[in-house]
Formats: C-alpha cells, structure tokens, sequence
C-alpha cells in the first residue's frame, strides 16, 4: 500500500472548470474528499486487471522494440516480469480510481503530491528482491498531472543501489569445453538441474553449470554439481535503465485509455525504466547489468561450444537472456519447470525455450497456452527435485519437528501441522500464521504448528510467530525449511509452494490456504487439498485428519506431477535425444506438435 493521501476536486462542485488535486492527509480540509487508503480497499475484478495490464504490455512493447540489449534482446522481453507486475499496480489504481462517483463523474487530469516520489518501496520477506510501490502521485503523473519538486525515486531506494563492484573484467575466465550447459541462479534451480546434469555426466556426457547467484546462500556448490563457473558479481550490481539519464516526460504523447481515462504511454514507460534502471543482483537485474550478464553469458558459451543449454525458468530476466543466447549460437534450448505454475501469471506467450518439461498433466496445459514457438515440444517428466521424495526418512523428521515444539516448551503434541511459509510481505506472513494459530487452537487432537521458511525468506519468522501466541508453535531451522521436515508431518498448509506438491506425492493431506486475495496452487480443485479461507475451515480440516482422512488419490496426484523416481535421468535423455543430430523424434512423456497431431490432437 502507498503512502495515503487524499483526493479531491477544486472548483465549484458538478462543474467542468475546476481540477482533481492529491494532498497529504487533513490539509485540504474539503468535504467530499476520498482517502487513497480507502480507495485502495475496494475491490476490483482481477481478471480485467490482467486484461488491461496485457492490453498496457502489448502497445510498450510496440513502441519500446527499438531497445535493444548488445544481443538484439527487447528490453521489455528481458524485464516484462518486473514492469508487468508495475503495470497491474497502475492498472489496478486507476480501476480503483473510476470508482469514486465523483471522479467517474468528471474524469481528468490530477494534480500529484508536492515532492512525494513515483516510486517507493516496501519491506518484503524475500531476500534479494525489491517490493516496488506505484505511488498515487505517479497515478496522477500518468494522468496528466504536472510535477512539483516530486523524486522519481524514494531516498532509500536510490541508497540501496550505490553498491561497489566486488571483482572486475581482468578476474573472469571462460568455463572450457562442455557438451551440456545449465544455467542457474537459485537454490531451487540447482536443485533441480543438479540432478539432470549428474545423469548427462553419467552417460558420457560433460557438462558445467553457470551460476548466477549473486546471494551466496543461493549458489551452487561445486563438489555436488560437478564442474562450475560462476558470474563475477560486479556484472550483476551495476545501475542503469534504457536511457542513461532518464527525465520525465512533459509532453503527453501517445495514450491509451483505462477505466473511462486517459493515460500516456510514454510516462507510463518512464515509470517502467525507473524500475529496470535499478538492479537488485540476480533476482532483479537492472537494464545495464542485463547487457553485462548477456556479454559473459555469450563468452561462455562461445568457449564451451555445446550442444544443449538447460535452465530452471525462461521467463524470468536472466532466464530470458540465456535462452535467447543459445538461439543464437545454434544450441538446443530446454527449460525445466523448477515451481509451481499459476493460470494467468503471464499475459503473453512467455515460455521461450524449444523444449519445454513440466511436473504434472496440469502444467501442461498451461504450457501449450504460454509456447513462444510453434515448433515447441512438451514433455510431461516430473520434477528431479522429488526423485529422493521415496527414501524422505519420515521417522527422523517427525522426530525433529517434535523436537522443535519440545524445545519450545510444548509438551504433548501428538500431531503436526507444517506451514511451508513464502517470500511476501510481513503482514501478509503475520495474517496465514494467525489464521492457522487459530485453527489448531480450537482442533482437537492436540495439534501443533511449525512454521518453515522459503529458502529465499528474509523475514523473521520466530518474531512473526510470536505474535500468535497460545499455541503449540515453533519455527523450522532455515537450512532445513519445509522440504526437511514436511515427510514427518500430519498435514501440511502452503498457499503456493511447491512444498504443497511433495505433501501431495508423499499422500500427506494438505490445506490450501486460499484466504482472501491470495493466490493458490488450485490443488483443491483437482481433489487434491482441502480449502481453507479461514481458521474455523482450518479447525475443521485438522479434525478430518484426525478422523482419519487420508491424502488425495492417485488420480490426483497424477495431475500434480508425474512421479516415478525417474525424473531427472528422463530428462538427460531427452536432452540427449534432441541434442544430438539427427536423433530420435520421440521420447518418454514426450507432448510435441508431432506427438499430438497423430493422437487427433490440435498441434500448438
């Protein structure tokens, strides 16, 4: 939420000659006047924010084209992620804002905030990421207003970003020779290209991992991935958006109109450089860092010269570079669904590698949405991740967790419910651990609650948790965060996290905390979690599992992902398989145009 202030309309009321003006809170003293707190309160249809917001993204993309990385990479194609969600901020206010009668009534331009900034941020729990704020100030920039004294950015947000390059050029060295490349920049993308790669190696094939972590709890270790070469850390923290110094546009240009109003386009672009003009190491780079990562990433893989480049995500900035990359050098191109995929986080076709692998039947629906290539082929193999799920040794981390509570100082637990938290904002995090307190409160069967972090959570849990008080409660040791622990549970809680998957492999029931707002796997619909919007739903739940309610059926696990054991050496041989030159046309989960077509299916 941004900062509040209040709008209200300066003239005689019901007539044209007048103005909308945004001042900080009690100084207008006007009756009539709306609070942005309170008109960001009202609800908006979420669907038609998608719909503008890919509306938006298409007419920047347009006019944006021109703006190039060194490798010819649009810069709206290598940070649509980041100015997509920025973009649904703005739409998202301005919808907000067509439900003031008043402004409905006399829509236009707005007079900003004297000297609040366009762009703020706010805390988050994620490490490495930044949590931009659309100000109503840049609203009423975009709706014409006129700036007064108004900071493109927040103090805090430009401090953030005078950071020192840790290492330079004369450092670097190319990887060598390798057949199979894989490209990753997360503990959750190593996990799941570590296992791949160990099968190419152990078919004869070399292999060497690009890591481009910048936080070092995220980077690879060598002695489990074979051969790695790491990106230098300067290349990722340099600053700088498409224009060097950019200016606020004055001039109105071209518009496009939102909620009965008009907006300009090339204010909205401004806005969208500022963003990409800042970099937050691998998770956010900025536009400058992007031609930087680009540039090493081309040496690499002119010095190793393979067959195969691999990643764990090719939507996301560096995911996008690497793809784009192998196109360009001739390579074959795989991407690997590292996390869970929710309907309608793209607006566009985003999945741009050629060979696409997915966990579950789900996800592949999906994916033929979201293909860039019509040649593109979907492999439905699981995750390399949930190969070991089978030996999880359920005794010993059911030990631990009751270790955890015991620790704690609570005595008599005989079940466990283990909440697999995620990277959003603290008060969002304060909200699911309340609802969920409250639910084992009132269960019977003397439940208790671990709370487990998201590898990439940088808030602190323990204090959070505290705020619930009165219940059997401990937090998870973040080394071993839910994936350590959840084999030993009695149930599981996640809103998004794939954590939510492995419960369902394993046949532990799961709680889909789909409270209000929030996104959600949808595994309940599929039969495979139960739903759960509030603490009396949650209660109810736990006392279904303590009735003896078991896990979902195989049916449904299917759907979630295809699990065999088997995934990760499935996958090398698909890399393998088309890899190599004049290989084979098919391969085991293989879902290709070619595939389909003989099946009666429509090809992509």
């Amino acid at each position: 939420m941004s900062a509040a202030s209040e709008l209200f309309w300066l003239g005689e009321a019901g007539h044209s000659a007048g103005r909308w003006v945004l001042a900080r809170p009690g100084a207008s003293r006007r009756r009539g006047a709306v609070s942005t707190a309170a008109l960001e309160q009202r609800g908006v249809d979420r669907a038609l924010v998608r719909q503008v917001t890919a509306e938006l993204m298409g007419r920047m993309e347009v006019s944006g084209a021109q703006l190039r990385t060194p490798g010819g990479v649009g810069w709206l194609d290598v940070h649509h992620v980041p100015v997509r969600r920025l973009v649904a901020q703005v739409v998202r206010k301005l919808l907000q804002l067509g439900t003031h009668p008043a402004f409905a009534a006399v829509p236009g331009a707005v007079r900003p905030v004297a000297g609040e900034a366009l762009v703020t941020t706010r805390r988050g729990s994620a490490r490495e990421y930044r949590y931009y704020t659309v100000t109503w100030s840049a609203v009423a920039y975009l709706l014409g207003g006129s700036l007064h004294r108004n900071h493109v950015y927040d103090v805090g947000l430009s401090r953030s970003d005078a950071i020192v390059p840790v290492s330079g050029p004369a450092q670097e060295r190319a990887a060598g020779p390798a057949e199979v490349v894989g490209v990753s920049w997360s503990s959750r993308h190593a996990a799941t290209l570590v296992p791949v790669l160990a099968e190419v190696r152990r078919r004869g094939h070399s292999t060497v991992l690009l890591d481009l972590a910048t936080d070092p709890g995220q980077q690879v270790r060598a002695e489990a991935a074979g051969r790695v070469a790491a990106v230098p850390g300067w290349r990722l923290r340099v600053p700088g958006g498409p224009d060097a110094c950019p200016e606020a546009p004055t001039a109105w240009g071209r518009v496009a109109t939102v909620a009965g109003v008009q907006v300009s386009l090339e204010r909205l672009e401004f806005l969208a450089s500022l963003v990409v003009g800042l970099s937050a190491g691998c998770t956010q780079p900025s536009w400058r860092a992007s031609g930087e990562v680009e540039g090493w990433l081309e040496q690499q893989l002119a010095a190793a010269q393979p067959s195969a480049v691999v990643v764990a995500s090719d939507i996301n900035p560096l995911g996008v570079l690497a793809i784009r990359a192998a196109e360009r050098a001739g390579v074959a191109a795989f991407n690997v669904q590292h996390g869970a995929w929710l309907p309608g986080s793209v607006s566009r076709p985003a999945l741009l590698a050629r060979y696409q692998v997915v966990m579950g039947e789900r996800d592949a629906v999906l994916a033929r949405q979201w293909v860039e290539r019509p040649d593109a082929e979907v492999h439905v193999l699981g995750q390399p991740r949930f190969d070991s799920l089978s030996g999880a040794d359920r005794e010993g981390q059911r030990a631990y967790l009751l270790e955890l509570l015991l620790r704690a100082g609570w005595f008599g637990v005989r079940r466990v419910l283990v909440f697999a938290a995620q990277p959003v904002s603290p008060g969002r995090l304060r909200e699911q651990i309340q609802v969920l307190a409250s639910g084992v409160r009132a269960a019977g069967g003397g439940w208790g609650l671990v709370v487990a972090p998201h590898p990439a959570q940088d808030a602190d849990l323990v204090e959070l948790a505290a705020a619930a008080g009165g219940v059997p409660l401990a937090v998870a040791d973040a080394e071993i965060g839910a994936r350590g622990c959840l084999a030993g549970a009695d149930a599981v809680a996640t809103l998004a996290s794939t954590c939510g998957l492995e419960a369902v492999l394993l046949n532990i029931p799961v709680l889909e905390l789909a409270l209000p707002g929030a996104e959600t796997l949808a595994l309940a619909e599929q039969g495979a979690a139960t739903a759960c919007a509030t603490a009396q739903q949650v209660t109810a739940a736990l006392n279904a599992v303590e009735g003896g309610s078991g896990g979902p059926g195989r049916e449904a696990r299917e759907a979630v992902c295809r699990w065999s054991g088997t995934s990760a050496a499935d996958i090398a041989e698909l890399i393998i398989d088309r890899a190599t030159p004049g290989a084979a046309t098919t391969a085991p989960g293989e879902c290709s145009p070619h595939a389909r077509a003989a099946e009666g299916v429509r090809p992509l």
